[in-house]
């Protein structure tokens, strides 16, 4: 008997420690009336790389007088899809799992050998741990969202190349870690996500050294945040 109790007294000891042990999962919460705000600060640079240890494209934050020309807002999202037209959205919430980056300026971009590049790309972040695993909530996972991302390398039709990032093939990506901020009502958010698919083409990607095709790479924020204002994880 003495045998039985202690058993289960041992069964019910670890029983606690497990949900004690697991965090409950967080969201995004708006710290005012509205579902969107803005990006109060970047990363000096954000690097993309359209296969591993290949070429580098980089979008500096500022400028050269060090004035800050990257912009973008936030918008807090549910989880669940909704069809509009041909893509399948989110709506917009005051306090949701999901967060859209919509970047409008990506600051000042250079391809390799110094090259001009545009990019133009629209991000999501989730929260829930690393495959919605609740037991990590910080540690989110990245998505690029509706209509996709396009960087360009060169300035004329003929002289150009072209790097796209669909939303159908870059989903939860891990490798995005989500915390809040020092300052009160911000989210810190990182980018180390090593599997980011693209396809290359274009008559420029070679003399670049960026082989045209289907391609695996990274997108990093060099262990610096993007920082959001006017909200918090809860």
């Amino acid at each position: 008997m003495f045998k039985m109790k202690m058993l289960v007294g041992l069964a019910v000891l670890m029983a606690i420690m497990i949900v004690t042990a697991v965090p409950a999962s967080a969201e995004f919460k708006s710290a005012g009336l509205n579902a969107n705000g803005p990006i109060k600060t970047f990363p000096a640079v954000t690097s993309f790389q359209s296969t591993q240890g290949g070429p580098t494209i980089e979008c500096k934050a500022t400028n050269a007088k060090g004035e800050k020309v990257a912009a973008g807002e936030w918008q807090i999202q549910v989880k669940t899809q909704k069809q509009q037209g041909k893509f399948f959205v989110q709506e917009p919430t005051l306090e949701g799992p999901h967060e859209l980056l919509k970047i409008t300026k990506w600051g000042v971009c250079t391809g390799p050998t110094g090259f001009p590049a545009t990019v133009q790309c629209t991000l999501q972040v989730e929260i829930g741990g690393q495959n919605g695993n609740p037991a990590s909530a910080v540690n989110g996972t990245g998505s690029v969202y509706q209509p996709g991302c396009t960087v360009k390398v060169g300035n004329t039709e003929t002289n150009k190349c072209e790097v796209q990032v669909s939303p159908g093939a870059n989903k939860e990506l891990q490798g995005v870690t989500i915390e809040n901020g020092a300052a009160a009502n911000t989210v810190e958010i990182t980018s180390n996500v090593a599997t980011i698919s693209s396809v290359v083409q274009g008559p420029l990607c070679t003399t670049l050294g960026l082989s045209s095709g289907q391609r695996v790479g990274h997108f990093k924020t060099n262990n610096q945040a993007l920082v959001t204002e006017g909200q918090k994880l809860v």
